[in-house]
């Protein structure tokens, strides 16, 4: 009798082993065959699911964005009591965390948007379709504190952009400048929310 293949956990094999093979080698060293034999998939069952090893790092990247995404929005809506600067100030962070700890794959990100870049392709489009769920949070949040009277009245949109930006520019400090100083982003991160505030005091 043929045994039943469970897809979604093979997915989630796929997936997972390639984060780590594209962490440990670098975006331009990893195969598709060299994936199929970590993975101990033949490579003609592996292309059944990913035709190309971009398809392969897009679609881990969409599965880290989504899940954190997701991660994201539950703890926002499982914390009505918490101030909405509070939980925007525990998801940056925590976002800046998962990047410190997966430094090696944050490097394979930026091999990939510069082979992207050399292809031709307009990196940012490609960016801003995996962090969809993260803009839409930061949004929901700032029009929280907004309504609530614990910002000034805002753009929404245009301070999400601020903190996307300053997270962006950790992750470049990170996987390119080696100079990201944990400390200094929440003081910078601390100062932004506060700035925001009604009747706050800057240092």
């Amino acid at each position: 009798m043929r045994r039943r293949v469970d897809h979604t956990q093979r997915t989630e094999l796929i997936l997972r082993t390639a984060q780590e093979l594209f962490g440990e080698l670098g975006y331009p060293q990893v195969t598709l065959k060299l994936l199929a034999k970590r993975c101990q998939l033949s490579r003609t069952v592996l292309y059944r699911y990913y035709e190309s090893k971009r398809k392969v790092f897009e679609a881990v990247l969409y599965h880290i964005s989504t899940h954190l995404g997701l991660e994201f929005l539950q703890y926002a809506r499982q914390n009505p009591q918490t101030p909405p600067s509070q939980k925007l100030r525990f998801i940056l962070v925590r976002l800046v965390e998962y990047m410190e700890e997966n430094i090696p794959f944050l490097d394979a990100v930026v091999e990939y948007l510069i082979d992207l870049q050399r292809k031709g392709e307009r990196v940012t489009r490609r960016v801003m379709r995996h962090t969809v769920l993260l803009r839409l949070t930061l949004v929901r949040l700032i029009r929280e504190a907004v309504e609530t009277g614990e910002f000034n009245p805002i753009l929404a949109q245009e301070i999400a952009g601020v903190f996307y930006e300053q997270i962006m520019g950790a992750a470049m400090q990170m996987a390119v400048t080696e100079t990201h100083e944990p400390e200094g982003f929440r003081r910078r991160l601390d100062l932004t929310l506060l700035a925001m505030k009604k009747n706050s005091l800057l240092p």
